[in-house]
């Protein structure tokens, strides 16, 4: 397992949808440079882990989403953009992402998870939290 979507799962935060259907298989991450080129990658040492690995480029980068299902990668929150759909108060909606250049992204960021148009209009009046991936 990929070291996000362990983490991500050991939070319980959900998982992202990359994987193909069990019967295919999941699909194998580039295990060296020359692979790494095929997917437009990024080779090199990323995170904490000090072994090189590649950061696999996606189709739909800069692409607007309101859920992770909505991205190859992550759906990373674009600060100030929104949806209000009930102007309350609370204001309620939908925080407004921008799906990320590559299929995991490492550091702090704001992240709209799988399943989070499904939950419903959020209260847009507090805060989202920083999911840390290093």
């Amino acid at each position: 397992m990929r070291p996000l979507l362990l983490l991500v799962v050991l939070l319980g935060l959900g998982c992202r949808r990359d994987a193909p259907p069990a019967a295919v298989g999941p699909r194998q991450p580039p295990q060296n440079e020359r692979e790494c080129r095929a997917c437009k990658g990024d080779w090199g040492v990323h995170g904490l882990a000090q072994v090189p690995s590649c950061l696999c480029r996606t189709h739909d980068a800069g692409k607007t989403c309101k859920d992770g299902v909505d991205c190859e990668g992550e759906c990373e929150v674009v600060e100030g953009k929104l949806e209000i759909t009930d102007p309350g108060p609370p204001r309620r909606g939908y925080f407004i992402g921008r799906c990320t250049e590559f299929e995991h992204v490492f550091g702090c960021r704001k992240l709209l998870m799988d399943g989070t148009v499904a939950k419903g209009p959020a209260n847009l009046e507090e805060a989202l939290s920083e999911i840390c991936v290093d």
